[in-house]
């Protein structure tokens, strides 16, 4: 059985890709509301920072490269390509430890693109989150929590690694 990525980040342990059943793109603000009033700020790294990437504005993958670098803040040369957001997920400039990435509605994520394109962006996530761990002074971890409705979930969660 998996923990609940919610528990497990209150408890200091961040890394890994996550699917996540909400209600809407209201519950997704409640879920980040929750996980901070669960947060231990005493075993969580210092700063911690919560990123909302809207599903909807990432139908495309021309859509998924403008939100993902308008959100990470990526340099301005940008390729806006799998290439180019391979290199730059691993140098975004967020001031934070540990950043949490929270997708939402995301099977609306490259609903418009060749199907195969998400299988690449969940690779990768994963690449890039590593697996769940709780991270040493000064490592900057990445956690990816892609929410969306319950019955929305067994269509992408069979890409996620157990």
């Amino acid at each position: 059985m998996t923990q609940n990525p919610i528990e497990m980040i209150a408890g200091g342990v961040f890394g890994g890709v996550y699917a996540v059943p909400v209600d809407g793109l209201a519950a997704a603000g409640r879920l980040v509301a929750e996980l901070y009033h669960k947060l231990d700020l005493a075993a969580a790294p210092p700063r911690v920072r919560t990123l909302h990437v809207r599903g909807s504005r990432c139908r495309t993958s021309a859509g998924l490269f403008d939100e993902l670098a308008a959100v990470l803040q990526f340099p301005a040369y940008f390729g806006g390509n799998w290439d180019a957001l391979h290199d730059s997920l691993y140098d975004f400039q967020v001031p934070a430890d540990a950043v949490i990435l929270v997708f939402s509605d995301f099977s609306q994520v490259l609903s418009q693109a060749k199907q195969e394109e998400l299988g690449w962006l969940v690779e990768e996530l994963t690449e890039l989150c590593g697996s769940a761990h709780t991270p040493a002074q000064g490592e900057r971890t990445v956690t990816a929590l892609l929410t969306d409705q319950a019955e929305a979930l067994p269509a992408f969660s069979g890409l996620l690694a157990v």
